[in-house]
């Protein structure tokens, strides 16, 4: 999603909206802009989707959430590290990586 590229924390509003679409590419686009923008105060909007039917959508946040080092996001990674698609495990393995490189 283009509003995410841009860096641009304005574009947080639109994001949040777009995740209210029924439409899973959306959801997943607005879940990996946030990512990049590193919207924290957007973790408690994104994390409902740790229960998503779509694994891609699971998959999606798990990636998003390594942008973030919060006990939140932290905790909902160890939650996707056992996930039974094990693209959502492998994603969420690498983001929990990620974020304790940062340490």
């Amino acid at each position: 999603m283009s509003l995410g590229n841009l860096g641009d924390v304005r574009a947080k509003e639109l994001l949040l909206q777009a995740l209210e679409s029924e439409e899973t590419v959306m959801q997943q686009a607005a879940i990996a802009a946030i990512g990049e923008i590193r919207a924290v105060d957007a973790i408690d909007e994104i994390l409902r989707f740790a229960n998503s039917e779509d694994w891609l959508v699971r998959q999606r946040l798990a990636q998003a959430l390594g942008n973030f080092n919060t006990e939140k996001s932290i905790s909902a990674l160890k939650f996707l590290a056992k996930d039974a698609q094990p693209q959502v495990r492998e994603a969420a393995l690498f983001s929990l990586n990620l974020i304790e490189q940062d340490n």
